[in-house]
């Protein structure tokens, strides 16, 4: 984990500096299982995810890629940075070194599994394929979306529970037919951003 405040100038965000006010303990049985309501659930549900992200790519999809994840920057470990501040957003920065969230009105980006998910696929991304961060094409830039979005769904997809939730949600049938957790990625924020109960995507 690597926590970091954003440095704002007229709600843009200009840099990223240490925060070494960020502390996140274990609970009494000594893991990091919280509630959504208490202070730690966000960074240890950005960590979490982001490491299921980076563990099944190198478990299963690297297989496909022919390439295991060697970050771009050259550390050994993806930073998480789980409240970076508050700006409607969630990113991944070679130059920074991680994936950052944010706090938006009453949830974070940092609270989505699939957020999580979706900017580590953009970090991924930049592991095997580096030069397409750097690509100036419209091309490009959406297939890292794409990328991100695609990461996000099979992270869902290889979750029993939401695969449960899916099924009721559709009725077991056509999944395309009916909103459903697999196709509204991030329903939380999109909720603070004014989308009703459905997600960004």
């Amino acid at each position: 984990m690597t926590p970091k405040k954003g440095v704002f100038i007229f709600g843009q965000l200009i840099a990223l500096r240490e925060d070494k006010n960020y502390k996140m303990n274990p609970n009494a049985d000594g893991n990091f299982n919280f509630p959504r309501e208490h202070d730690y659930f966000t960074g240890a549900n950005s960590f979490s995810a982001a490491a299921a992200t980076v563990n099944k790519y190198n478990e299963v999809y690297s297989e496909l890629t022919g390439k295991k994840v060697e970050w771009s920057f050259g550390e050994e470990q993806l930073g998480v940075s789980p409240e970076t501040g508050e700006w409607p957003n969630a990113f991944y920065a070679r130059q920074m070194k991680g994936v950052h969230f944010f706090d938006v009105k009453d949830t974070s980006t940092g609270n989505s599994g699939e957020v999580a998910s979706h900017e580590v696929g953009h970090a991924v991304l930049d592991a095997i394929r580096p030069n397409y961060l750097e690509g100036t094409g419209t091309e490009t830039g959406a297939f890292h979306e794409a990328f991100g979005d695609v990461l996000a769904m099979l992270m869902t997809l290889g979750n029993d529970k939401a695969i449960d939730k899916i099924v009721e949600q559709t009725g077991g049938g056509d999944i395309s037919s009916k909103p459903s957790a697999l196709s509204d990625m991030g329903e939380g924020f999109g909720k603070a951003l004014g989308m009703g109960d459905r997600g960004i995507r």
